[in-house]
C-alpha cells in the first residue's frame, strides 16, 4: 500500500473544505486545535494551511503522554467551552483518542469537540469515537511516513504514506 503525496495533498484539501464549511456560521471565538502525537504534526500544519473561517483564532496545542501516561500540554491550554478540533494521524484501537476526549470533556467542557484524522486502520476498536472526518482507511499494517515512523522511529519525513518494506 503507497498512498501519494498528490493524494495526500489532495485529501488535505478536500477535508478542510469540509470542516471549512462546518464552522462556517457557527460562533466559534477561538478554535483549539489540539494534536495528540508527534505523527499528526505534518498534517495538522497541512489541513490549517487550508481551513478558513474556523473562528477569531486558532490556538495550536499539542498533547503528549508522560511516563505515567497523563495528558500534558507543550503549549497553550483550551479556554473552558471553547470549540476544540483533534487533528490525528491514525485512528487504530481508539484507545488514545478516547482518552484524550474524555480528558478534554473533564477539564475544560468543549462547547464542541470535532476529530480529523488521516488514516482510519481497519482492525477492531477497542473504544468507538466518533470521527467527523477521515482521509483514508487502511489495512492492520505498520503505516510510515508523512509524520508516522517506521518500527524503528524513523522516516518520519517522507512525504508519502506506505507500509511496503525498505531496504
Amino acid at each position: 500500500m503507497k498512498i501519494s503525496s498528490e493524494e495526500i495533498k489532495s485529501k488535505v484539501s478536500e477535508l478542510a473544505k469540509e470542516i471549512s464549511n462546518y464552522y462556517r456560521g457557527r460562533l466559534v471565538d477561538e478554535l483549539c486545535i489540539v494534536v495528540p502525537m508527534n505523527g499528526g504534526v505534518p498534517f495538522a500544519v497541512d489541513l490549517l494551511r487550508e481551513i478558513t473561517n474556523p473562528g477569531a483564532d486558532q490556538i495550536f496545542i499539542s498533547y503528549v503522554f508522560d511516563e505515567d501516561e497523563n495528558w500534558n500540554f507543550s503549549g497553550s491550554k483550551p479556554k473552558n467551552n471553547s470549540s476544540i478540533l483533534i487533528i490525528e494521524d491514525i485512528y487504530d484501537t481508539g484507545e488514545t483518542l478516547s482518552n484524550l476526549i474524555d480528558y478534554l470533556h473533564q477539564e475544560y467542557s468543549p462547547s464542541d469537540l470535532q476529530i480529523v484524522v488521516m488514516l482510519d486502520k481497519k482492525i477492531k476498536k477497542h473504544k468507538l469515537v466518533d470521527i467527523g472526518w477521515k482521509g483514508f482507511d487502511v489495512e492492520d499494517t505498520w503505516v510510515y511516513g508523512y509524520g508516522m515512523d517506521d518500527e524503528n522511529g524513523t522516516l518520519r519525513q517522507l512525504s508519502y504514506i506506505s507500509d511496503e518494506e525498505r531496504d
